[in-house]
């Protein structure tokens, strides 16, 4: 059953969309890739688009409902652009057309958010702060008044400020955070978002990227205060700044996926075994339960005992595939999120494999396509991901149909492969998905 993309605890998401064109002679072709950034305050919109060729100037349009009616709401000459009217709390949909000599062209894709919300180190509600800090405007590109400073007391640690929002909408949104950035502050700044699956610890540079709005990642919210963003000075090796935080609503896993052809929330007391079948006899360690799926290795005997499950029904060959996940924390887990050939399939089909993510407890995330038959080929990268345990971590694929593999983690792109690069490219077909450790 199809579902709207706003859970946390989505185990897959697939949308396809069509394909936009121009024609020689007539006004411009749509601006691509229309995405959200942070606004420059609260209460505003960010937008930000690709070039159309062409084009002299843009037309940005809102709307409170998906199908419209559209209203213009500005006309920038550059490929950005802020809404500084939009209301507080109210989902909003926006597109843009691009304008030349001969016209207005047709429009981009359409994305939809809410108005940005920030949580300020100043603001009287929202912020919790213990131990001492001391307010500063010292060094420039902080927001609002000031932003505080712990006093270079990392060693001891055990000062923190919390940030948390009210947020009127459930979904999913990406999370920015502020800082001013100068020689004397902590490279290793520990900060913590409590979302709706759990929490993931970060870790942030300090003396670099202050004054614009940092992205820490993408995480799921439920409406209301249960989620929060901590900030630490424990173990810091330099001065920590604690200043605002940024809740921007973006749904859209990518820009463009609008449709959601399979997802499992694992809200109920067990794993659909109509959907899931167990990965061989020695992977049935799996249950629901909390609303999440676990997977566990355990010793029976002299024999380990593993968790595993595929999709036995559902299969795709083209799309965004996503999970929230967190890795186990012992030596020797594979904590495993892969496409493979179905085994439904017999010896004759050219078997392939796409490692989505493998993470390790040792700060390793492993991205990896095999081509199993006739002879194993192997395209691999690893990614150094600090504290990747116990936090939770997004891991996402996108494979489109010109045959580009793009791996994400946590919501930035950290991994390319084109076509050429991947051998028996045209010999496969719809894949099932896979959990395994």
């Amino acid at each position: 059953m199809s579902r709207t993309p706003t859970s946390p605890r989505r185990l897959l998401s697939l949308a396809i969309i069509a394909s936009l064109g121009g024609f020689a002679g007539a006004a411009p072709p749509p601006p691509a890739h229309l995405a959200l950034t942070a606004a420059p305050v609260a209460g505003q919109v960010g937008l930000t688009w690709n070039a159309a060729t062409g084009a002299t100037s843009y037309s940005v349009t809102r709307a409170t409902a998906a199908n419209g009616p559209f209203s213009a709401v500005g006309s920038p000459t550059s490929t950005s652009f802020t809404d500084p009217t939009a209301a507080a709390g109210t989902r909003y949909f926006y597109r843009v057309t691009a304008i030349d000599g001969t016209g207005e062209g047709v429009p981009s894709l359409t994305i939809s958010t809410a108005p940005a919300i920030v949580v300020d180190n100043a603001d009287a509600s929202g912020v919790t702060v213990t131990g001492a800090w001391s307010a500063s405007t010292g060094v420039a590109g902080f927001y609002g008044a000031n932003y505080l400073l712990d006093g270079n007391t990392g060693g001891t640690g055990g000062k923190s400020v919390r940030f948390t929002p009210t947020l009127p909408l459930a979904g999913r949104y990406d999370v920015y955070l502020r800082w001013t950035a100068d020689p004397t502050r902590a490279t290793n700044a520990r900060v913590e978002v409590t979302f709706t699956a759990g929490t993931t610890f970060l870790k942030v540079n300090q003396q670099a990227s202050g004054g614009p709005w940092a992205k820490l990642g993408a995480f799921d919210f439920t409406a209301g205060t249960t989620g929060n963003v901590l900030l630490r000075n424990d173990g810091a090796n330099g001065w920590v700044v604690a200043d605002a935080v940024q809740f921007v609503l973006n749904e859209q896993p990518l820009p463009g996926y609008t449709q959601v052809s399979f997802a499992d929330e694992f809200d109920g007391t067990a794993y659909d075994a109509a959907t899931w079948s167990v990965y061989d006899v020695n992977r049935p360690n799996n249950f629901v339960s909390g609303g999440q799926l676990h997977l566990r290795t355990t010793l029976n005997g002299t024999d380990w005992v593993e968790g595993g499950l595929y999709t036995s029904k559902f299969m795709q060959r083209f799309g965004y595939f996503e999970t929230v996940m967190r890795i186990g924390r012992d030596d020797g887990l594979n904590n495993a999120f892969w496409l493979y050939t179905p085994f439904s399939h017999d010896n004759n089909v050219d078997k392939l494999e796409i490692d989505i993510t493998e993470a390790h407890f040792h700060d390793e995330n492993h991205m990896t396509v095999h081509d199993w038959q006739p002879v194993h080929v192997a395209s691999g990268a690893t990614q150094t991901v600090a504290d990747i345990y116990p936090g939770y971590h997004t891991a996402g694929l996108e494979w489109t149909e010109d045959g580009v593999l793009r791996w994400y983690w946590d919501g930035a792109l950290v991994r390319t492969m084109a076509a050429s690069q991947l051998a028996g490219y045209e010999s496969m077909t719809p894949m099932q998905v896979m959990f395994s450790t």
